[in-house]
């Protein structure tokens, strides 16, 4: 499995909610792609089935395990 961690560990570091300061080393919940709410849309995707809710997890995260 290729290592993404030098590749997004920036985004999401980077991504802030408004009005929320809990300082640089927390990671903020980044719900368009990026947080453990995308993973039932990613599994619906995987088999070729509507999604429910968010949307899946960004290409970024999926498509290197992708076969």
């Amino acid at each position: 499995m290729a290592d993404l961690t030098l590749n997004l560990l920036p985004k999401l570091k980077a991504h802030r909610l408004p009005g929320f300061d809990l300082g640089d080393d927390f990671i903020y919940p980044k719900y368009d792609g990026g947080s453990i709410l995308n993973v039932a849309s990613t599994v619906c995707d995987l088999f070729n089935v509507p999604g429910i809710g968010a949307p899946p997890l960004m290409e970024e995260i999926t498509e290197p395990s992708r076969i």
